[in-house]
């Protein structure tokens, strides 16, 4: 077994997922202080990094197009309680989605409100 560093902010959250569709999981945070994804492919061991997001949202992976890759996602509450807050999903198949859901004093599990 091999230990590895991954992430280094306390407040990094862990999104491992299969994002790259081999059926293993990646090794993925996201950097809540920036929105930035840091993932380490299970394929082939490469890494890549990339600003999705920003401080503030919330993520929210999961294979919103049906391809069996995770795609890499987030949710921004709005500052108002009273407006909807917005997904923004970057598809692992081409494209860039995005769209308002729920008031911001909700919380969403994004698998509850689209379809697999």
């Amino acid at each position: 077994m091999t230990a590895t560093t991954f992430g280094i902010s306390a407040t990094d959250k862990i999104v491992a997922a299969d994002y790259d569709g081999d059926r293993q999981t990646d090794i993925a945070v996201w950097r809540t202080t920036n929105g930035t994804w840091y993932h380490l492919k299970s394929t082939d061991g490469s890494f890549n990094s990339f600003q999705f997001g920003t401080a503030g949202d919330l993520p929210t992976p999961g294979d919103y197009d049906g391809d069996g890759k995770t795609d890499f996602a987030v949710w921004r509450p709005n500052a108002n309680p009273n407006q909807t807050g917005e997904f923004y999903i970057q598809k692992s198949t081409a494209g860039f989605s995005a769209f308002g859901w729920g008031n911001s004093q909700m919380k969403i599990p994004a698998n509850s409100i689209l379809p697999e």
